[in-house]
């Protein structure tokens, strides 16, 4: 009878009922992360609450990522999501999404993506990758018509286990309505994307949600023929812009030719220098058009620049 009291009483050692008060955030995280989900099970606190999520394949930090059992802490945020977090949670104070429009329980690094998920879904939409010639885009393009664009949230909820506040699903319930319904047998709670409407409806919050997304605003003719407005995505460096696909206005299409002020006496604004084998003094902001090259002057070889190819304007 004593071996079967004592193996009756080890599962309730191993599973303790741990209440708000018994335990603090660092030891309920301790204790999901063994493996005893009674702290989530019972109520008294969600993943979110502890700085966890869990990503599919097991638990991770709820900012950086990393599986639980490869850090001790959360190393925080990085990159765009970084940039969506700081940017929800304290929003700009000259646009019109206020504070009590956020949905409280969604992640905010992941309200960009939310976005991006919606747009690319909406026949707003229209992707190009190559120019009206046939030659291949380096990266590609977006066309948004923004009327399509400001009705683009219609049909997608969010979805919210009832049990666990940090799970959602973001649905677009015209297209899955079936897996819609089931959700609402389940008991998941419905929450509209109002948030998320009012930057697809604010043309300047819209902005800046494809500049988050890394996308730049151009005009020009060369994909479709005609001047209209297009999102590229990640310009950075020499890309798209320096191959021509910029905007097509006066000042393209007239180019502009580099050239030189130069003068024999000292000015204020000229810094003397050694070009093409003589001192002269040549206005600073046009030293950037020389190719330096080292050459002699009056015998002497010293390090200067060249004028070839450039035009040399000399200044009384």
């Amino acid at each position: 009878m004593q071996l079967q009291k004592r193996e009756l009483a080890l599962p309730a050692l191993a599973a303790p009922e741990i209440g708000p008060a018994e335990c603090d955030t660092a030891t309920l995280r301790q204790h999901i992360i063994s493996g005893d989900w009674t702290p989530i099970n019972n109520g008294t606190c969600t993943l979110t609450n502890l700085g966890l999520r869990h990503n599919g394949n097991g638990l991770v930090w709820l900012h950086s990522g990393v599986s639980v059992h490869e850090a001790d802490s959360d190393t925080g945020l990085a990159g765009s999501d970084k940039v969506s977090h700081e940017y929800h949670r304290g929003l700009r104070a000259d646009n019109n999404l206020k504070d009590k429009g956020l949905l409280s329980f969604v992640h905010h690094h992941k309200l960009d993506d939310y976005c991006l998920n919606i747009l690319v879904n909406s026949s707003a939409c229209t992707r190009f990758e190559q120019r009206r010639n046939g030659k291949q885009l380096s990266t590609f393009a977006l066309q948004i018509d923004s009327d399509v664009r400001r009705k683009a949230t219609d049909g997608w909820l969010i979805f919210q286990n009832p049990r666990q506040s940090d799970k959602y699903e973001l649905l677009y319930t015209k297209r899955y309505s079936g897996l819609a319904k089931n959700y609402q047998c389940l008991g998941w709670h419905r929450h509209t994307v109002d948030y998320l409407t009012g930057i697809f409806r604010d043309n300047a919050e819209f902005g800046r949600l494809m500049n988050r997304l890394g996308y730049v605003s151009i005009r020009t003719r060369k994909i479709t023929g005609r001047f209209e407005s297009f999102w590229v995505y990640r310009i950075r460096g020499k890309g798209l812009l320096d191959e021509g696909l910029c905007a097509d206005n006066q000042l393209s299409k007239k180019g502009f030719i580099p050239f030189v002020q130069a003068s024999k006496n000292e000015r204020f604004g000229f810094k003397h220098v050694a070009v093409d084998g003589k001192w002269l003094y040549v206005y600073a902001d046009h030293i950037r058009f020389l190719t330096r090259k080292r050459h002699r002057v009056n015998g002497v070889r010293v390090q200067g620049y060249t004028a070839n190819g450039v035009r040399v304007d000399m200044v009384a």
